[in-house]
């Protein structure tokens, strides 16, 4: 019954006319109606269609950008040996929380104390001088090596400061050692004018060997400030606030070596070296700092970090840069 009410819809009448422009728009409408009369026919068959109803509505979309990162604590401060020594006095354990200046450790050099020693000892025979005779042309050999001791004493005081942690305390530590060098700069060269001024018949004898006595004794001086603030920095403090981690690199067995050798007597030092000779490992080794272990001068023996607030740096795609934004989760 279907097939015949279909052939009778498609039958084509006997007269034909001429097709017209609405006949021609029109055939599309047909041809579509017979279409879904055959899809509504076909499913006629039986049984209800499976056909689920859903409401139309909206949701978010979840993207999850991934992209590597690095966490960075809001500062950290490690601190170094200021010489060769042994730590004596370990006063901190691993994870303890300390404050700014707490003290830390101390490390006990003998080569430290020796070094002022011999500072103060050579000051004292400057201030005790007095009235120099003046030399016979230029600087003596005991001005000449006070000068290499000066200016040694100056490089380690410069590289101690730059190795400080604290800007504004480097800052301050670098104006004062360069204070100090261009106050024996001018010491020193206003020996040396006083010398030409004698020298040429122009100065007086008394006034260049009393500046000359001036500038030996700035360079003890000089000497006695480095010495004194190595010393100092054998009481080790805390350089910022935050979580202590004792987790130390050193220059393995041959550096330890030459560190025992170091704390020997004056007279058995030189003895010592001839017997270890001058190799050793130079691997670096990485332990947890300990009371009675021996260090190195420039060795890391203890770092301090401030995790009370932490900063994210990410490396984000640029394809996923646009979707990142201050506050999405």
């Amino acid at each position: 019954m279907v097939r015949d009410s279909l052939r009778r819809t498609v039958a084509r009448p006997a007269h034909r006319r001429a097709q017209t422009y609405d006949d021609q728009v029109g055939r599309p409408t047909y041809a579509l109606a017979l279409a879904a009369l055959i899809v509504v026919s076909g499913c006629s068959g039986g049984g209800k269609p499976q056909v689920a109803v859903a409401a139309v509505g909206r949701s978010d979309v979840t993207e999850v950008v991934e992209a590597p990162a690095t966490v960075s604590a809001r500062a950290t401060g490690t601190v170094t040996a200021a010489a060769d020594g042994r730590v004596d006095d370990l006063r901190v354990r691993e994870g303890q929380q300390v404050r700014t200046g707490a003290v830390l450790l101390h490390i006990s050099s003998p080569s430290a104390q020796r070094a002022l020693r011999q500072a103060r000892r050579a000051d004292a025979q400057a201030a005790a001088a007095g009235d120099l005779p003046a030399p016979a042309s230029g600087l003596g050999p005991a001005e000449i090596a006070a000068d290499a001791r000066a200016e040694a004493a100056f490089a380690r005081a410069r590289q101690t400061a730059r190795a400080l942690p604290d800007p504004r305390l480097r800052r301050q530590a670098l104006a004062g050692v360069a204070a100090s060098a261009a106050q024996y700069a001018a010491a020193r060269a206003q020996a040396e004018a006083a010398v030409a001024r004698f020298q040429a018949g122009l100065g007086d004898l008394s006034a260049a060997v009393s500046a000359l006595s001036a500038a030996q004794r700035v360079q003890t001086r000089s000497a006695v400030a480095v010495a004194s603030s190595t010393v100092r920095a054998l009481t080790v403090r805390a350089p910022v606030d935050g979580t202590v981690s004792l987790t130390t690199t050193s220059g393995g067995s041959g550096s330890g070596a030459a560190d025992l050798a170091g704390q020997l007597p004056d007279g058995l030092q030189s003895q010592a070296g001839q017997l270890l000779g001058g190799g050793g490992g130079t691997a670096s080794v990485t332990g947890t700092l300990r009371t009675g272990a021996l260090v190195s001068k420039g060795q890391q023996l203890v770092t301090v970090t401030d995790s009370s607030t932490l900063s994210l740096t990410a490396q984000v795609d640029e394809t996923d840069v646009l979707l990142v934004k201050p506050g999405v989760a």
